[in-house]
Order: structure tokens, then sequence, then C-alpha cells
């Protein structure tokens, strides 16, 4: 499944309605309790959610005007097409017969106007989707709430000093620019690696657990004269196999312990980048900050685009901004794609 679903007037949310959970099934005979799922939010929230939603159909219903074009004159090139191959085949006239020269110039008008709408129609949807995936992920927030009570509305962003409407695009491009870094940066942090340090403490676990796995059992020996029980890797038996394996990695491990983990260690020295590594909880405090950031610098940017379409000046959203910047909302995060 995905959160849009995909029309002849572009990409649509999946759905702006939920059913109440614990409500019987409408086939049943019961009765079915559907609530829009913008009543969640804080009436100011709810409002704009509900725009943005008008605004998402205003610009399908613009787009669907080159569409209904394409169509028409996509059926009208395929009728001059087969009124050509009517008259070359049935009433035999040649290439260069003036009827034939003359639809073959109509279908080259046609063509032209085609691909014109069909840039059209590309250019008014690269517009819409945008904002139809925004108003998608807003819904699918929505529905991952468990708690409603926990959204409040959150203070307004305040926008830097504006001297002339004309400042307003060269302000968000600068505020873009920083959230660009944040997020590369975020994504760096995300994926540093572990400090060596760390990195060695998990092998020589690791190598302990084989050795107490891998350890043999000598009291067959010392209490009855038998042959020490070595241990099994249970995980190795094969089906048609009577008994599994002994255990050999851990017998490695138990005999060559320190080598072992000395081995591993040496390796960890080759490869690391301390440099750039984090400990967990490092990363998780460093996440913590740029988030913290990066949604400021967001409601920021969405004050700005509101200001600005008060000056007439329509600025597009990005598509991946925080939901609860684009609805001016505090709330837990929202889950990652």
């Amino acid at each position: 499944m995905t959160d849009l679903e995909m029309s002849a007037s572009g990409l649509r949310p999946k759905r702006d309605l939920i059913t109440l959970a614990g409500e019987s099934d409408p086939a049943a005979g019961a009765t079915r309790l559907d609530i829009d799922l913008a009543d969640k939010l804080p009436a100011p929230a709810a409002a704009k959610l509900r725009a943005l939603r008008d605004e998402v159909e205003i610009l399908r219903a613009a787009h669907m005007t080159p569409y209904r074009n394409l169509q028409e004159q996509s059926k009208l090139r395929e009728n001059i097409l087969s009124r050509i191959a009517e008259l070359q085949s049935r009433e035999r006239l040649a290439d260069d017969h003036p009827l034939v020269l003359k639809e073959r110039q109509n279908v080259e008008i046609l063509t032209a106007k085609i691909k014109s709408l069909q840039a059209e129609y590309v250019s008014r949807s690269e517009k819409t989707q945008p904002l139809a995936r925004a108003v998608a992920r807003c819904e699918r927030y929505l529905e991952d709430i468990r708690n409603p009570s926990g959204i409040t509305l959150a203070l307004a962003a305040p926008a830097p000093k504006i001297t002339r409407s004309s400042d307003i695009p060269t302000e968000i491009e600068k505020l873009r620019v920083k959230i660009t870094r944040l997020i590369d940066e975020r994504e760096s942090v995300k994926n540093s690696p572990l400090p060596s340090a760390d990195a060695k403490k998990i092998v020589a676990g690791f190598v302990n657990r084989l050795a107490a796995h891998g350890r043999p059992d000598i009291f067959p020996t010392l209490e009855a004269g038998q042959e020490p029980m070595l241990s099994l890797d249970e995980r190795a038996q094969l089906p048609g196999m009577t008994r599994a394996p002994v255990d050999a990695i851990g017998m490695i491990a138990w005999l060559f312990r320190d080598k072992m983990i000395e081995q591993f260690n040496s390796l960890i020295d080759e490869e690391n980048d301390d440099a750039s590594s984090l400990s967990p909880e490092d990363r998780q405090t460093r996440l913590v900050g740029i988030d913290r950031e990066l949604l400021a610098l967001e409601r920021t940017e969405e004050t700005l685009i509101e200001l600005a379409r008060e000056h007439l000046q329509q600025i597009p959203r990005r598509e991946s901004s925080d939901v609860r910047a684009l609805l001016g909302i505090e709330g837990p995060a929202p889950r990652e794609d």
C-alpha cells in the first residue's frame, strides 16, 4: 500500500477519514462512524490542513485542463492517421497526393500541440505533487497518533526582519541552505562509526560468549573417569543428523580466547575511523539537538511562506518539511519513512 493514489488528476492522499477503532462491521448492519483526521488537531491547525487539501484540489483541477486537451488532441491525431491509411489502402492515393500531404501536415501540427500539452501537464503536475505528498504525510502522521491530546499548538516562529516583500524569497532561500546543511549533518551523525574502544568491548563480549559456550564439560572425567564432554552446536544440526556437531568455533575461542580478541582488536585498529566516530549516547544527543534546530528553522520557513502568500507570492513548500512545522503544532516526531 502507498500513502498516495494515482488518478488522472495526479497524486491524492490515500484517505482523509478514519474509522474509529472498535466499531462494528458496517456490512453486518452496524453504524459506521467516520471522522475527519483533521479533527484530531487544534482548531487553527485543522483549518490549515483543510486549506492545504483544498489547495491540492485546486492545483489538480488546473492541470486537468491540459490533460483533457491532451486526450482530445491525441484522439484527433489517431483519427487522421486512420484517415491517411484509408486514403492509401482503399482509394490507392500515393504519398505525394495533395489529400495525403494535407492530412500529414495536420498530423505534424497536432503532434506539436500534443508535445506542448504534455509539457504543460507535466509542469502543472510537478507543482501539485510535492504539496499532495506533504498533505498525505500530514494524514499519515495523524493516523499514527495514538493520543490526540498530546498535540498542542506551537508558538508562531519569529520571522527574520523583512524590509520589502521581494526579500521574502531571498530569506527563504537562505533558510533552506541552512536546512539542507542540517539534514546532511544529521545523516552524517546518524551514520557515524562506533569508537574503536566501544567496538573492542563488543568484540570481547562476543569472544567470551563463544568461549563460554565452547567450554567442554570436565565433570564426566572427574566423576566417572570418562572422556570430557564437548559442547555441541545445536544451530548447525541439519535434518537427518542424529545429533548436533561439536561447537568447533566455541572450542577454538575457549582455547585461544586472548589471541582471538587480540586479532579482532588488530582489525579494529586497522579499520577504525575514530576521528568521526560517536558513541551511541553522543550520537543520540547530537541527533536530538539537530532535530530541535531543524524543526525551529522549518517553523520559520513556514512562517515566511505564509507571509509571502499575504504579499501574493507563491513559494512552493518542501515536501520533506516536518509535519509539525507545516501545521504549526507541538507533538511527537513523525516516524521516518
